[in-house]
């Protein structure tokens, strides 16, 4: 019901320059990271044992779950939700099969690239994940092991921050 009746009212992705940039902005007046369209993280949503392919729903918890991908804005609205694997399914995997990873790649979503340094190339707009992603253009994530410089542990700290709209969402 929701998917197809409600979800396209309140769920949805950027699909002009516009918009992006507008999204864009406001994340970057909210958190102070540039490009930044988002962030993107996943949960269980806990069930009961279903009576086929069991095994399939249980997590890394041992309980019965769904895992549901979400993705949200600066002003923690659902930019795309995933609810259709089953609670053993990694959040990269549910993400690499997902249609937001697909319009980020072919550029439904306009990848809006900047220079953001003289002399570097430019950055496309990306999503920010937890460890559990993998890195990609339009993905960032914290460096592995906190980092190992007090840069690149400062640079996690801040990503982490601004990563919170996710969780705060998934939290409830």
């Amino acid at each position: 019901l929701f998917r197809s009746h409600l979800g396209p009212r309140y769920i949805g992705l950027a699909s002009n320059e516009v918009e992006v940039k507008n999204l864009v902005e406001n994340f970057y007046q909210a958190h102070n990271f540039p490009q930044c369209l988002g962030a993107i993280g996943c949960t269980h949503i806990d069930i009961k044992q279903p009576s086929l392919n069991s095994t399939d729903f249980v997590n890394r918890k041992h309980r019965y779950s769904m895992n549901v991908q979400a993705a949200c804005n600066y002003k923690y609205f659902f930019m795309d939700v995933v609810e259709k694997w089953p609670g053993s399914v990694h959040d990269a995997r549910i993400f690499s099969n997902s249609n937001l990873n697909e319009s980020l790649k072919n550029g439904t979503v306009p990848p809006s690239r900047r220079n953001l340094l003289p002399g570097e190339s430019s950055v496309p707009v990306f999503l920010f994940g937890d460890p559990a992603y993998a890195l990609m253009l339009y993905l960032m994530k914290e460096y592995a092991n906190g980092g190992s410089t007090k840069q690149e542990q400062y640079f996690g700290m801040r990503l982490c921050q601004a990563r919170m709209v996710i969780d705060v969402l998934l939290a409830v």
